[in-house]
């Protein structure tokens, strides 16, 4: 039994070591991403979380986007705007600034199950008046809620289509 659990710990550690490594990766794009979306007003951003927090209600959804990434991402900053991302995720008129609010809620509540929150990305997903990404993105935000680890349905890591979303799983959160 020992030797499985060796096996299965570092197999485990490579896998983390190479999302790392796709995260090393994916950082120059995201950095031009969020250039783009920010502009000037990403280097203010850079200079603290504070500074990130004042774009959060700007009237540009760009800029908006940018910030809500940044603070999720960058600055790590979870249960301080968990109700905020929430709202937004709601009802910001910009479903790209949508879109990323609902993936800070999958940072967020990672691993939690929290039915509150999984009701409400269960509600996203199976809106259909909401464009596929957004669904698609809600998914993969519960999935994370739920625990990729403990997730064992057929949806791939991570679906690209409506057709590859575990509906199961969105029930048991409805």
């Amino acid at each position: 039994m020992n030797s499985d659990n060796a096996k299965l710990t570092a197999e485990l550690e490579d896998a983390v070591r190479e999302l790392q490594e796709i995260a090393v990766s994916l950082s120059p794009y995201l950095v031009e991403y969020l250039q783009k979306n920010a502009g000037e007003h990403l280097t203010d951003m850079l200079l603290g979380p504070e500074q990130t927090l004042k774009y959060l209600t700007d009237c540009n959804p760009r800029i908006r986007e940018a910030a809500f990434q940044l603070a999720y991402q960058h600055w790590e900053i979870k249960e301080r705007l968990a109700h905020s991302y929430e709202q937004t995720a709601m009802s910001d008129p910009d479903i790209a600034v949508r879109e990323t609010a609902v993936r800070a809620l999958g940072t967020c509540y990672t691993r939690t199950k929290d039915a509150r929150i999984g009701r409400l990305l269960a509600q996203i997903i199976r809106d259909d008046a909401l464009n596929e990404g957004m669904r698609v993105t809600a998914f993969v935000a519960l999935r994370r809620l739920h625990g990729n680890f403990d997730y064992t349905g057929p949806s791939p890591i991570v679906p690209i289509s409506l057709q590859e979303i575990d509906w199961s799983l969105v029930e048991k959160y409805s």
